[in-house]
């Protein structure tokens, strides 16, 4: 049994999320792009007599007063890793760079490394069926991070996914503040939508041109939260391509040409709204 394991558990972006309908289940019907960002929190694992984990994060991360080690995704996957395949305890040490309830995943990131870096510690307790039952059960963008796919096409809660093949793009992330919790952004839905173009997406992220992105959730979130629409026309004001709120906000992105122009507005918006958190990335690839 190997000693101490660690992995980095990388944010995402949804390139567009439409919400079709609502399902029995009381769940959403989606259809969205995952895209796997640079951004990423680190998670190390050893063997121990019980389940802990201890937090660390970069500097005034938004959303981190949130953060408790007690009530935490990699505790709960990790309870419920020892419950299903008869396993010992864990230590966890987590380094959370990604904020916390912010469109970003990175919570369910999180979940998903545990669920992976205990597969790695316990080899052949799990099959990838029983791991891809337990991460839906944590949260339907986890099965997303478990594949360890760079981006997908995502349908039903997220769990039915398709690899797609994707350019690596440069983004310009922005965090106005606050936070939205998943069941707040789809109760205040506006409207269903149709499902996205993703062949147009595509298309458009390869040549370099404007992506007609969507995502449903964006105007009942901004209605309730208008620093996403501050945050949206700040962007689009420095001339970012795709500006658009990510997942159930509140951080909003856009593509840059380069890293050179990721960089400049990074940089002109921070000095804009030094308040906000900004920074610049890459995203899929």
């Amino acid at each position: 049994m190997t000693d101490t394991l660690t992995m980095a558990a990388p944010a995402k972006l949804n390139l567009g999320l439409a919400v079709t309908a609502r399902r029995g289940d009381g769940y959403h019907e989606l259809h969205t792009i995952f895209a796997r960002l640079s951004l990423a929190d680190t998670l190390t694992v050893r063997p121990a007599d019980r389940n802990s984990l201890e937090l660390s994060t970069d500097g005034e991360l938004p959303g981190a007063a949130q953060l408790s080690a007690e009530d935490n995704l990699v505790i709960r996957a990790a309870e419920a890793f020892a419950v299903r395949f008869g396993t010992g305890g864990a230590r966890f040490t987590l380094h959370k760079r990604i904020p916390v309830a912010a469109g970003l995943g990175g919570g369910s990131s999180d979940a998903a490394a545990a669920l992976l870096l205990l597969d790695r510690l316990h080899p052949g307790a799990a099959g990838q069926a029983d791991l891809q039952e337990l991460a839906l059960e944590l949260g339907s963008d986890v099965p997303f991070f478990l594949a360890q796919t760079a981006a997908a096409l995502a349908r039903g809660r997220g769990e039915r996914l398709k690899p797609l093949s994707l350019p690596v793009r440069h983004v310009v992330l922005a965090h106005p503040g606050g936070s939205v919790a998943s069941a707040d952004a789809y109760a205040w839905l506006q409207n269903f939508s149709r499902r996205l173009k993703t062949d147009d997406i595509r298309t458009a992220l390869e040549e370099g041109r404007e992506p007609r992105l969507q995502n449903a959730l964006q105007s009942g979130v901004a209605l309730h939260r208008p620093e996403v629409r501050e945050a949206v026309m700040a962007l689009r004001n420095l001339g970012l391509q795709g500006v658009l709120m990510s997942g159930s906000g509140p951080v909003c992105f856009g593509l840059a040409a380069d890293a050179a122009a990721a960089e400049s507005a990074v940089q002109e918006l921070a000095a804009e709204q030094p308040g906000w958190w900004v920074r610049t990335g890459t995203v899929a690839g």
